[in-house]
């Protein structure tokens, strides 16, 4: 089971470098491409916790469509770009950050139209209401 894990992480890397030098114009698509390479294996492609990795990890990934239900009907984008980017600790992700993207994670830019924010606003558009 291990092993699996560690020949799909390596797989995983080496989409992200074959992906490195294409260019996505469109921020919906470039959002969705950043949950798919870096969220998708461990959440799912519908970002229900259902990824590959998820059966080999301890704890279960969060269902990331039940974030804004879960407070109250809205999106705590504050709050999410602290756990996605390592600011605050989540039990489930070990150290400071996740254990596969956090330092990816931490040096994205913070810009209004950064990948970290693209992110933000992709998780909130799978939002169920």
């Amino acid at each position: 089971m291990k092993g699996d894990v560690i020949v799909f992480l390596c797989a995983a890397v080496l989409l992200i470098v074959s992906r490195a030098g294409a260019q996505v114009t469109n921020p919906d698509e470039e959002a969705r491409t950043l949950f798919l390479t870096h969220c998708a294996s461990c959440h799912g492609q519908d970002g229900k916790g259902n990824g590959v990795v998820a059966a080999a990890m301890k704890i279960p990934p969060a269902d990331l469509t039940q974030i804004s239900k879960r407070r109250g009907g809205q999106f705590p984008y504050d709050e999410v770009r602290n756990i996605i980017a390592g600011l605050k600790l989540e039990t489930v992700h070990g150290v400071r950050a996740m254990p596969v993207w956090g330092r990816v994670f931490a040096q994205m830019e913070p810009t209004e139209h950064g990948r970290l924010n693209l992110l933000l606003m992709y998780l909130n558009s799978i939002q169920e209401k």
